[in-house]
């Protein structure tokens, strides 16, 4: 799964293939929350821009709100969600959404 910092950072590795200059876009990580009687919505728990060279591979940081953080704390590091990217340039614009584990890293012994 994707590590998660106690700060709440994650960091996702792209690689930009294809014929265009770079790849430009957006990643937005949500989760869905289950309320009493209610059906399930989606909350958005972290969003990052990126650009990246044609050939190239990137580390996207990604930082959860408090949102994320407190329902990665409540879910005892472990955590399902829903990673989608969407990328605006080259185009046509595209977008790919992927199932995602993220793991929150134990806090280092001093």
């Amino acid at each position: 799964g994707a590590q998660v910092q106690r700060g709440g950072l994650s960091a996702i590795r792209l690689m930009c293939t294809g014929a265009a200059r770079a790849c430009v876009g957006r990643l937005v990580l949500t989760v869905k929350v289950y309320g009493r009687g209610h059906r399930p919505r989606t909350v958005t728990i972290a969003t990052a821009s990126f650009s990246i060279p044609t050939g190239r591979t990137s580390t996207v940081r990604l930082r959860l709100n408090a949102l994320g953080r407190s329902r990665l704390r409540t879910a005892h590091g472990r955590m399902g969600a829903q990673l989608a990217l969407s990328e605006s340039s080259p185009a046509p614009p595209q977008a790919q959404r992927r199932a995602i584990r993220l793991v929150l890293q134990p806090a280092r012994a001093h």
